[in-house]
């Protein structure tokens, strides 16, 4: 597994050096990669400016493989950090990890506290989608 890893981190790096297929390279990011490799994936997109609303668009639905494959830990761990980042299309895929952990696992109260922060988010990107969220009204405890 860690020869595929490499060489999927390898690839996406390729494709946003040669700034080709941003969403594509995210995507395989979130297939294969560990959580530290995500987000390091993540902002490599964005430091090269690929990280617009298309290719943020395109990755809202591909969490769910990788929310299967990562601990709890590690999802909260990475969604915290996606939430405070300063771009707001960073925050929204972060909006999505929550979203995509909450369906699998459950809103405990930690989860509707953060969805809480994304509703009060400055950007509209981020503080509309959340504000369409409803979670059930008994809270969930798979946290």
């Amino acid at each position: 597994m860690a020869k595929l890893r490499n060489c999927a981190e390898s690839l996406a790096h390729a494709m946003i050096n040669q700034r080709r297929l941003p969403s594509q390279s995210l995507r395989v990011a979130l297939a294969v990669l560990q959580p530290t490799n995500v987000e390091k994936i993540i902002e490599s997109i964005d430091n090269a400016g690929l990280l617009h609303p298309g290719t943020v668009d395109v990755n809202l639905n591909s969490w769910n493989k990788t929310v299967a494959s990562f601990t709890q830990q590690d999802i909260a761990d990475l969604e915290s950090k996606l939430r405070l980042s300063e771009r707001a299309g960073i925050r929204r895929l972060g909006l999505a990890l929550l979203i995509e952990a909450a369906d699998q696992n459950g809103w405990s109260r930690e989860r509707r506290e953060v969805l809480n922060e994304y509703c009060n988010d400055a950007d509209l990107w981020v503080s509309e989608a959340a504000g369409l969220i409803e979670p059930p009204e008994t809270l969930e405890h798979n946290m």
